[in-house]
């Protein structure tokens, strides 16, 4: 499809359809950033399980390059971390400067036949006990080894508040913890 994406303005929303592979996505950004990235194409794509809205722009040197809704959007940040995890959702109150580190705490578990139900937490087959651990400015800080893999993870969620404040994505809530 060529022309501008389909838009529907809402209450202070621009609710963009992208495409992905075909299949029609939403895309949402605030009202007021909307002449920001209006004259773009944009389309959906998926980078390590999450999809983002993207285009294709000329450097001045005539070659193409691409770029991220969410890095026009906040132009003077370097990284953008999106608060609910989701790509696709560019207004400026999911959207936040953040460090490598600061994104990686705000990821999904991965699944691994090592890991367990739970983040930060996989099994130590050694020691026979669930192990906990946290990476913080790329080094692996080890937590310890525990009976249960609850109380490995509520020792993660711990050392998670502390390293990553709001960034974090601990496996319990304040509530439950």
């Amino acid at each position: 499809m060529r022309g501008p994406n389909p838009v529907r303005h809402l209450d202070g929303t621009s609710v963009l359809t992208v495409f992905y592979k075909g299949k029609e996505m939403k895309c949402f950004v605030d009202t007021t950033d909307f002449p920001i990235i209006s004259g773009y194409r944009w389309h959906a794509v998926l980078k390590i399980r999450r999809f983002y809205a993207q285009t294709t722009v000329r450097k001045p040197d005539g070659r193409e390059t691409s770029l991220q809704m969410h890095l026009l959007i906040l132009s003077n940040v370097a990284q953008v971390d999106h608060k609910d995890r989701n790509g696709l959702n560019n207004r400026r109150k999911n959207l936040r400067p953040a460090t490598s580190s600061q994104q990686a705490a705000n990821q999904e578990r991965r699944g691994n036949r090592h890991f367990t139900q739970f983040r930060g937490v996989t099994w130590h087959k050694g020691a026979g006990k669930f192990q906990a651990q946290i990476k913080v400015h790329g080094k692996n800080l080890y937590l310890g080894c525990f009976a249960s893999e609850e109380e490995a993870a509520r020792v993660y969620d711990s050392a998670v508040r502390k390293y990553f404040g709001e960034f974090a994505n601990p496996n319990f809530s304040m509530e439950a913890a």
